[in-house]
């Protein structure tokens, strides 16, 4: 009898076990399926809510919540966000990683934002090389012989002979072929006469010196006589030395494609020494383009980015495109317009909450409804 009562107790208890877990399993299916429609038609009350939430922490704007509070990471007190936070007046040209944003001149205050008017401007590029002082006793014979028979081909009181002319002319013109070959124009040699400088800078700098620097394609294509350019010495530190480019060799470099330089600087005081290594800055001016302050450009490394603000508070995120660097600044060649005003200081933090905002968008925006898969028409093969 007792073994009769106890097979009942089991099968029970094993019925109720089974139960449960088909149940179970049940329950889970059905929240399963639940979840899986409301993913795929968009239909999330959480994400929906979240478009909607009005208060956000000014340093971190990945935290927001739908009343007063504080920030969790750094305890600031949460402030209210308006509601046009996703559009912007006009239209925008902006990649949909990035959305429009709208804040408050409080919220600008505390971030920090700061805004630039972007226009145009002449902008120049400095390239930075190694020279030095000249000795160069082939080139100061040539030039003194050259100056001397202009000279003798003046004679005294500027009165010359056929024959003196014809000689010194024949002379001097072989002498200027020679120069020539060196980078020395006569327009040049002339400039140089004209001004009063004497041949000797070139063997012992005085009040001027003669300074030698080679320059590459990849730094300057075309170098220029009268380019402005600043010499200084680790001997002299703190001081730097005014000049300009006054020769450029005719000929260059095959294998480095590189192109010699001849500048003259002024030296009052000396300073200078023949044979002394110096650094070279080259000015080499660029003309008059739209420039954009380097720190309000944001490179994704696939976009470049920059905000561009409104009066009514409206950030709007603008695709450029921007060219060379130079003075700090970059050369715009298209995506704004001068007189804009352009985000300089606080645009990481703008940055992140644009992209926040396109993120929040992007996930609660309804999926499109799919089409109905075509039924099988085709006819069946009989087994």
């Amino acid at each position: 009898m007792a073994t009769g009562t106890r097979r009942p107790r089991k099968l029970v208890a094993g019925a109720s076990f089974l139960i449960a877990t088909l149940a179970t399993v049940v329950i889970v299916a059905i929240l399963a399926t639940w979840s899986w429609q409301a993913l795929d038609t968009g239909e999330v009350p959480s994400a929906r809510a979240a478009v909607d939430l009005t208060y956000q922490c000014s340093m971190h704007p990945q935290v927001i919540a739908d009343g007063p509070g504080q920030c969790p990471i750094c305890g600031m007190n949460l402030s209210s966000v308006e509601p046009e936070t996703t559009s912007a007046p006009g239209g925008s040209d902006h990649s949909s990683v990035h959305a429009p944003i709208v804040l408050s001149a409080t919220r600008e205050q505390l971030i920090g934002v700061k805004t630039s008017t972007i226009g145009y401007r002449e902008l120049s590029r400095r390239v930075r090389t190694a020279g030095t002082v000249a000795y160069d006793p082939e080139l100061y014979g040539l030039l003194s012989e050259y100056r001397a028979l202009l000279r003798v081909a003046e004679g005294p009181g500027g009165q010359t002979s056929e024959e003196r002319r014809v000689a010194a002319d024949g002379r001097s013109r072989s002498l200027a072929l020679n120069l020539r070959q060196l980078g020395i124009s006569r327009a040049q040699l002339d400039a140089l006469f004209r001004a009063g400088n004497d041949p000797v800078t070139l063997l012992l700098p005085g009040q001027s010196a003669w300074v030698y620097s080679r320059v590459y394609a990849q730094e300057i294509d075309h170098p220029r006589v009268e380019y402005a350019v600043t010499v200084t010495s680790p001997a002299s530190p703190g001081r730097s030395f005014r000049g300009r480019v006054v020769t450029v060799d005719a000929t260059s470099d095959p294998v480095a494609r590189g192109v010699d330089v001849r500048v003259l600087v002024a030296t009052p005081g000396g300073g200078l020494r023949p044979g002394m290594r110096v650094h070279v800055e080259i000015e080499v001016p660029l003309g008059r383009h739209l420039a954009l302050p380097v720190e309000a450009l944001l490179d994704t490394g696939t976009r470049q980015i920059v905000f561009v603000r409104d009066d009514g508070g409206h950030f709007e995120p603008r695709a450029v495109v921007a060219g060379i660097e130079a003075d700090d600044y970059y050369q715009i060649l298209t995506g704004l317009a001068a007189g804009e005003q352009i985000v300089t200081s606080a645009n990481f933090l703008i940055d992140s909450e644009s992209r926040f905002r396109a993120a929040l968008a992007a996930f609660a925006a309804p999926r499109p409804e799919r089409a109905p898969e075509p039924a099988d028409t085709s006819p069946s093969t009989p087994r």
